[in-house]
Formats: C-alpha cells, structure tokens, sequence
C-alpha cells in the first residue's frame, strides 16, 4: 500500500495534525503539549494523576499509557481500550511489554474519530479504530505493515513452521 493511502502518524504532532479531534482549540493544544512531552499528564488531568497513584508500578511521566489516560479525559471519552486482533501477536511499544496492536481513546462508536497509540510503528495517530484496523488487516494481507522507528518491535522474529528443520516442528 502506498505511504499517501495510510493514516498518518506521528511522534510530535501538529495543531494540524490533531485537527480532526471534536474539542476546543485550548485542548487540542494540551493534547499537542502531552504527545510532545510539554507538560506531564499527572499535572492536566486529575483522572491521569489518580490512575497513576494507584498503579503498582508507577507508569513514565511521558508513557503513552498515562498519555491516553490524560487525553481520555480532556476528549470526554469514555475510557482508554486496547485493540486486541485475532490472531495478531504482542508488541513493545516505549519499553511497555504486550501491547496489542493499538490503544485508543473510546469515543463510543468504531468509526468515530480518537487519539489512538499505533503500537507496531510506535507513534501516534488521529482516526477511527474501524479505519485503523482495516488498514491494520489490509496491510498484513499485502505484507506492508512493518514496525516503525519508534517501536521496539523492529528486531523481533515470529517463528513459523517453515524456520523448523524437517522434524522439529512445534508439536
């Protein structure tokens, strides 16, 4: 698939960037300062700050977990969800073991548009998790989705029964 047809993604968005989030142009602009490390999300969004308190292992200042949990509550939405793919494997994303494919903000409806995390490519994006996941299974069926710069997925392996020698396969 051709780089112009993908959903764009970011490390460091723009205004612009985030101009298809339904909010205020003062919390587009926090949202903007929280992906770009600006500000902590403990210190914009008492949800995030609670979260953080009650986590055992207390999350990175700039995670993208605290980050999602921060912009879930600036959006209004309704609670930070994973995006489990049948049949997909886990991903490392920022240190951050078993990561499904994508987290996003839930606003309510799959093709309604959300800050969501793209764990494979390690970066950020402004779409629908319906649009995401259809381009996320239209690339695997073509073999064009590699993990990006910012993820720590780019040196994993997945084993298949073709890499076995001729009597080692997986029982």
């Amino acid at each position: 698939m051709a780089d112009d047809d993908r959903i764009p993604r970011f490390t460091e968005p723009t205004l612009d960037d985030l101009k298809d989030l339904e909010c205020l142009a003062e919390v587009r602009e926090t949202i903007r300062a929280l992906l770009c490390g600006e500000v902590f999300a403990e210190d914009v969004s008492p949800a995030a700050r609670k979260w953080a308190s009650e986590c055992y292992h207390r999350p990175s200042f700039y995670g993208h977990e605290i980050i999602l949990e921060a912009c879930d509550e600036l959006l209004g939405t309704n609670g930070v969800e994973a995006l489990e793919i049948e049949g997909d494997s886990y991903h490392t994303d920022d240190g951050i073991r078993m990561c499904s494919a994508f987290s996003y903000c839930n606003a309510g409806d799959p093709y309604v548009v959300t800050l969501m995390r793209d764990h494979v490519a390690g970066e950020w994006l402004v779409a629908s998790w319906g649009d995401a996941l259809d381009e996320y299974e239209r690339d695997n069926e073509l073999g064009d989705y590699a993990p990006g710069p910012g993820s720590d997925d780019s040196d994993d392996e997945l084993a298949t029964d073709e890499d076995d020698e001729p009597g080692e396969g997986a029982s």
